[in-house]
């Protein structure tokens, strides 16, 4: 595992007050010249672990996704304008000329800007008696080097940290549509699969599934009526293990979902699960306010579209853990789970 050193010309802000000015405060955008640290790893470090082809890749052409494992994480390649594997050199020039598309991979919160602006000291050299008020170099530092914490350059091309790939469904009707994507919430704009929109509506919806057991969960759902149609094929090597978390992400989301939807309903739950809103919430705590929410009566719920909205979607999940239950019922599936989680 190896390390480079990039340059950076990092924007940020500055806020300041000039003289006789007594609060009327002006801020700026400069610039500073810095350095990041990005791991670097060669193809036989970052082995492939998931390759991901569109079924119907004949029609719509277009290279897999691969998606590489290295420093116990999993990488996926961001892509450029053209939906091809972002060049590592063209990333490193950008970053040092401080472009806006550069800068924000590694910082996905930065706002547009067309030029990061002049240093501080051209700034200020001829405005004496200005008071820096607040200089934000700190913060967006800090935010520089988490990105580049989370990046990787393998064979010329860049990756982003985005674990292990799932499954979201977009409803289509009358199809749920299954295309491959990550889970993660601070990514690139550019990844290949679903969008950060997608990923959201699926949450939402209770249609993400794990590589693990899908092909089971969707054919069960098949055989129940849910008309399913896959776009992607995931194809795993074997040097990781397959996540199984994609529910339990589901099942957070819809107890959020429910209890943000009424005040009746918040009143009820918000003790239980307020101390664990910043992380997710666990999946026992989610198996019984779900269940339990779904089969009260609550006042809020006639006339107020949001609150049976939530409760529907709720009754979804619960669905979709007892149809989980269902699946591993035999101890031979239980011993199968826990030694591939074991590896």
């Amino acid at each position: 595992m190896g390390a480079i050193l990039a340059k950076a010309e990092l924007p940020y802000h500055v806020t300041y007050l000039p003289p006789r000015a007594r609060t009327r405060t002006c801020r700026v955008r400069l610039s500073a010249q810095v350095q990041v640290s990005i791991a670097t790893g060669s193809p036989d470090e970052a082995p492939v672990a998931f390759r991901i082809n569109r079924i119907d890749g004949a029609r719509f052409g277009g290279a897999p996704c691969e998606i590489r494992a290295f420093a116990k994480k999993l990488w996926w390649p961001i892509l450029d304008g053209n939906h091809k594997p972002l060049s590592a050199v063209g990333f490193l020039d950008g970053l040092e000329g401080g472009k806006y598309e550069a800068i924000r991979i590694l910082d996905p919160s930065r706002l547009w800007y067309s030029d990061p602006g002049k240093t501080i000291e051209d700034h200020f050299r001829d405005r004496v008696g200005d008071r820096i008020v607040e200089n934000g170099f700190d913060e967006s530092f800090a935010k520089l080097q988490g990105g580049a914490a989370a990046v990787m350059i393998c064979d010329d091309a860049l990756h982003f940290a985005g674990g292990t790939p799932v499954l979201f469904g977009h409803c289509t009707y009358p199809f749920v549509t299954l295309q491959a994507g990550t889970l993660s919430k601070e990514r690139p704009s550019r990844v290949f699969g679903s969008s950060l929109q997608q990923r959201d509506d699926a949450l939402r919806e209770g249609y993400v599934f794990d590589l693990l057991h899908h092909d089971r969960e969707i054919e069960l759902m098949r055989s129940r009526g849910v008309r399913l149609d896959a776009v992607h094929q995931v194809e795993c090597t074997g040097t990781v293990a397959l996540g199984c978390d994609a529910l339990h992400h589901c099942a957070d989301e819809a107890v959020r979902r429910l209890i943000f939807s009424s005040a009746e309903i918040s009143a009820a739950y918000r003790n239980a699960v307020s101390d664990k809103l910043s992380d997710l919430i666990p999946l026992g705590d989610c198996r019984h306010i779900l269940g339990e929410a779904t089969r009260r009566v609550w006042r809020d719920r006639f006339g107020w579209r949001h609150v049976e909205l939530a409760l529907q979607r709720a009754s979804h999940i619960v669905a979709r853990l007892a149809l989980h239950d269902e699946l591993n019922l035999a101890p031979e599936d239980e011993e199968a789970l826990s030694s591939l989680a074991a590896r």
